[in-house]
């Protein structure tokens, strides 16, 4: 049902933007009102085809959506960005979380584990969004945030949670992450 609303939400936002000469906003204007939306969906095809959750089949797929507008003529706000983690139910108290809004290549999986008493996170992404206030999935009981490692793009959040754990030889790094130990430097 999510993936249906998330498409539906990309054509009714992408629709008006296809539909011919900007508006006039005024006087002196000289930017139109642009709207710049990035849709990728990831799925396994040979599984979708031949049958997909009818016939038991899990499968990794996912759709980040990213929206970008120029609301200065609109909102009187320029540059505004929009954001939105991605969430993907693959059952059994498992969802995957993406960030959307993030270079491909510096986003990470962010696992989200429920368990009986205690839920787990497995690595927090960039940290760019707050997930504690973007996605209730986290705050909804106690939880622990593991780092699979500590590299930049999977530690942003950690702060955000009181229980955090990561292996004993990079404690120290998720204590006290630097842009040297964190490897930010070279990319951030």
């Amino acid at each position: 049902m999510r993936k249906e609303i998330l498409l539906w939400l990309a054509v009714m936002v992408t629709v008006p933007a296809w539909g011919g000469e900007p508006p006039d906003c005024g006087a002196g204007c000289a930017t139109p009102i642009g709207i710049q939306l990035d849709a990728i969906y990831t799925g396994d095809a040979w599984r979708n085809m031949s049958g997909g959750h009818a016939t038991g089949n899990r499968y990794l797929d996912n759709i980040d959506i990213t929206l970008e507008a120029n609301t200065g003529p609109v909102f009187g706000l320029e540059n505004l960005r929009f954001f939105a983690y991605a969430l993907h139910d693959h059952g059994d108290g498992v969802t995957l979380i993406g960030e959307p809004h993030i270079l491909e290549f510096f986003r990470c999986n962010i696992w989200h584990v429920r368990g009986r008493d205690k839920d787990m996170l497995v690595d927090s992404g960039m940290g760019v969004v707050s997930l504690r206030e973007q996605v209730p999935l986290v705050t909804e009981k106690a939880l622990t945030a593991v780092a699979s490692h500590t590299h930049f793009d999977h530690i942003g959040c950690h702060h955000e949670f009181g229980d955090t754990c990561v292996h004993e030889l990079e404690a120290e790094y998720l204590a006290n992450p630097t842009r040297a130990n964190t490897l930010a430097d070279p990319y951030v």
